[in-house]
């Protein structure tokens, strides 16, 4: 009872520590704005906990407040009015800033006329679609720290010098250019193998629930994500040779651009005196040190090591299985391009040693998650910490569920990006 009144305590507490935030801006939200009058203009801002902030240098409305993104990171923002109807939004949040980035091509169809020069000298990223151009520009303030300001306006010579601070920096070059290298690669093939094994040899019990949990994922993966059904094979209590086969093939598919998603469910084994964790195909034998008919992870990274592509994630939902991890990392706040554009091998593990539970409860909140996402690109990093509390408060072992790099496997420090579909 005690520790439950502290964690309502400790709840409560937060109400009045941390600021109530009101929606975030998509860029749907902002050319919706853009549109207004000011005095609507005005009233949405201070319904969304904008504070008034009069800029009479340039004769400018400025709005600003604290806000919170998809992952909990707390940044600032501003959105700033003008005589002449345009509007400027600034923002902290790289993940953000990329997100509207991206938006402008890939959702809203504008076009990208690549980098353009003000007359004084900033460098920007100019997108245009009909009259309406919004311009984009990475700058740095007195503090040197980084944020990005995109200007909306119907005006053929860039004016985004509302928004920036008198001592704002203009950084030359800009992480969130969305020129035709970084489109394809976020829009490159996705493909997935999900495995799933119930129905094993005695003595070895057989167990219910992960092929059903292999259906449910590939539901979600084509539904919300960029998984086309041609793409994704699905393993229902194969042996080690189909595993091994199926893998195979996709080495001689998959090209230098693509991704590849491997979801394992299914016992799991470890043998500490080995150093090694194994997962149990349909055929494996029971030995209760080691038997041949297991696949180790060094099987698995040795067929990691052959593919081309570009990025790869493992998700096993198995006991003992975080032995395949070289670093258990916490999640970093990265720019999506940069880590779309280097090569990762990354897994998240439902455990590291821990026996864990038939019916998921990792697998429940891997779904859960990833049916309810709202954010446009969801990095494996980001994904790991919305699991990582809730499966280890809600197993009844306790398990931890682990994020890192593969041992040697090629890793070099991107990561895999869930990219949802467009809405129709």
């Amino acid at each position: 009872m005690g520790r439950y009144f502290f964690l309502l305590t400790f709840c409560l507490s937060l109400l009045f520590v941390f600021p109530v935030f009101g929606q975030q801006f998509s860029l749907g939200f902002l050319l919706e704005l853009q549109k207004k009058p000011v005095a609507d203009k005005d009233k949405v801002l201070k319904a969304n906990d904008f504070l008034f902030q009069a800029d009479t240098k340039n004769n400018c409305k400025r709005y600003s407040r604290t806000q919170a993104d998809a992952f909990g990171e707390i940044y600032d923002e501003t959105v700033t009015f003008c005589p002449d109807g345009s509007t400027t939004y600034s923002t902290y949040s790289p993940n953000h800033a990329t997100d509207i980035a991206f938006q402008l091509t890939r959702k809203y169809q504008f076009k990208d006329k690549g980098a353009s020069t003000t007359a004084s000298g900033r460098i920007t990223n100019v997108y245009q679609k009909d009259e309406l151009k919004v311009e984009s520009i990475l700058a740095r303030d007195a503090s040197q720290v980084n944020f990005w300001v995109f200007h909306f306006s119907k005006s053929v010579e860039p004016t985004v010098t509302a928004a920036l601070p008198p001592n704002a920096e203009i950084v030359r070059g800009t992480e969130i250019q969305t020129n035709d290298e970084n489109s394809s690669i976020l829009n490159s093939t996705n493909y997935a193998l999900l495995i799933g094994v119930n129905d094993y040899e005695a003595p070895i019990d057989d167990l219910k629930f992960p092929i059903e949990d292999t259906q449910k994922l590939k539901k979600v993966l084509t539904s919300y994500y960029t998984f086309e059904e041609k793409n994704v094979i699905s393993l229902a209590n194969p042996t080690g040779d189909d595993i091994i086969n199926a893998l195979n093939e996709l080495i001689g598919k998959l090209g230098e651009n693509d991704n590849l998603l491997l979801f394992y469910a299914g016992h799991g084994k470890e043998v500490k005196a080995a150093e090694q964790g194994y997962w149990l195909p349909s055929d494996a034998k029971y030995n209760a040190i080691r038997s041949k008919t297991w696949l180790s992870n060094s099987d698995i990274k040795d067929q990691l090591k052959l593919l081309k592509c570009r990025h790869v994630l493992v998700i096993s939902d198995a006991c003992f299985s975080g032995g395949i991890l070289e670093a258990r990392s916490s999640p970093v706040s990265v720019a999506i391009q940069e880590i779309a554009r280097k090569k990762s091998r990354k897994a998240i593990t439902s455990a590291a040693s821990t026996i864990v539970p038939d019916k998921s409860v990792f697998t429940k909140y891997l779904l859960q998650f990833l049916e309810t996402n709202t954010s446009d690109y969801l990095t494996a990093a980001n994904l790991f910490s919305m699991l990582q509390i809730p499966v280890t408060d809600n197993s009844p072992t306790r398990q931890s569920p682990q994020y890192g790099s593969i041992k040697e496997a090629g890793n070099e420090g991107g990561d895999f990006i869930f990219v949802k579909r467009p809405k129709k």
